[in-house]
């Protein structure tokens, strides 16, 4: 019987060594911060899901209700931040821009990233598209940054389509999911050796 749960742990440890990391999935489980909402238009709409491929056969579609959107209203330019679940390799972001009233996209941000939400390094300016339909989406090259916070700031004058008004209707992560840790491994062959002891 010792035999058998060693050669069952060897062989998951060795699958799990083995497993290399997933490229480009989408990153679950990510939360938004974002300045005071339109009624009904929280942050958490930014990364929720919530109108995402509501309509069979429609790839990517993103419903055109705004109570599914983020839609802030700040005369100042904004700081949408982003926190990722853990640390990740990032390999693009797909921005769906306000596809409401077109007009009240966001425009041109600053792009910041972090590992720990207190140093932050810039990744650069990016302008966005006005949203042109539903299913319109933008994707972002992040070229492999590693990041678990990552910061959107409208840039002044030229942060949004309508001076004061911002919206997003999504906004998707995708990039390496990590590979077993170390501590995994440690972790079951510490299972395995207690179980050959009994």
């Amino acid at each position: 019987m010792k035999k058998i749960v060693f050669l069952l742990a060897l062989l998951a440890i060795t699958s799990l060594v083995n497993a290399g990391p997933i490229f480009d999935a989408r990153i679950l489980g990510v939360t938004a911060v974002a300045p005071m909402a339109y009624t009904g238009t929280a942050a958490v709409n930014i990364v929720n899901g919530s109108g995402i491929d509501e309509v069979p056969g429609w790839a990517d579609y993103h419903s055109n209700e705004y109570i599914k959107m983020w839609h802030g209203w700040n005369p100042t330019p904004y700081d949408i931040t982003l926190t990722l679940p853990d640390v990740y390799t990032l390999q693009n972001m797909k921005v769906w821009n306000f596809g409401n009233t077109l007009t009240q996209g966001i425009k041109e941000v600053t792009i910041s990233f972090s590992t720990n939400g207190t140093t932050w390094n810039t990744f650069g300016n990016h302008t966005f598209a006005m949203a042109t339909s539903p299913t319109y989406f933008e994707q972002v090259n992040l070229n492999d940054i590693t990041a678990k916070y990552i910061k959107l700031t409208g840039v002044a004058g030229n942060a949004g389509y309508t001076d004061g008004w911002y919206g997003v209707s999504e906004i998707a992560f995708y990039g390496q999911i990590p590979e077993p840790t170390t501590m995994v491994l440690i972790s079951l062959g510490g299972l395995v050796l207690r179980r050959m002891k009994k």
